[in-house]
């Protein structure tokens, strides 16, 4: 994606690296490259969750990183936000804790 978004800086040196990457990004025809980026920097937690794991330190370790991204958001608002991004981990979160997340 970076050498796409340089080579339209190259085509539109008015813009910045950071627009340029932002218009790649943006772009449909880029839909598969970016749903690849994404998978493999962001492993999102809707990836099958492997046999043994804890899904309460999955939330937890999503939440941390929310947080961190967002320094004024509460650890409940980070806990809350990745409960409702993400239903197949709400959903989890329920069988194994018996509570509605």
């Amino acid at each position: 994606m970076n050498k796409i978004a340089d080579q339209l800086n190259e085509r539109e040196p008015s813009l910045t690296k950071e627009q340029c990457f932002t218009k790649v990004y943006a772009d449909p025809r880029n839909r598969a490259l970016v749903a690849a980026e994404r998978a493999e920097n962001r492993p999102g937690s809707e990836a099958p969750l492997a046999k043994g794991t804890n899904v309460c330190d999955r939330i937890a370790a999503l939440a941390a990183a929310l947080a961190s991204q967002h320094p004024d958001m509460t650890h409940d608002a980070a806990v809350k936000a990745v409960l409702d991004r993400n239903p197949a981990l709400a959903d989890a979160y329920r069988q194994e804790c018996g509570e509605a997340a």
